[in-house]
């Protein structure tokens, strides 16, 4: 549930996440970001170290307007932390 205070929040990327690990999933390959306006829509910070808990090598593909661009999870976040 998206919401303009994102504390009070649960974004759309956690919110898939959430679905597919209560349905038993544990590991996945790629996860798309689309969104109306303009500019590269990209998963913010929490929601980028929620994915990193589940797979280091996932592929995170963002709506550019028109198009999608594909980004290795690494790049947008280069010092995730791992779970305890």
């Amino acid at each position: 549930m998206e919401n303009a205070s994102y504390g009070a929040a649960i974004c759309a990327e956690r919110n898939a996440v959430s679905t597919a690990v209560a349905a038993g999933y544990r590991e996945f390959e790629s996860i798309a970001i689309a969104a109306e306006g303009d500019g590269c829509v990209y998963p913010c910070g929490i929601c980028l170290q929620v994915l990193n808990e589940f797979s280091k090598d996932l592929r995170v593909i963002c709506q550019d307007g028109d198009d999608f661009r594909s980004f290795p999870l690494k790049e947008l976040l280069p010092k995730g932390f791992d779970s305890l």
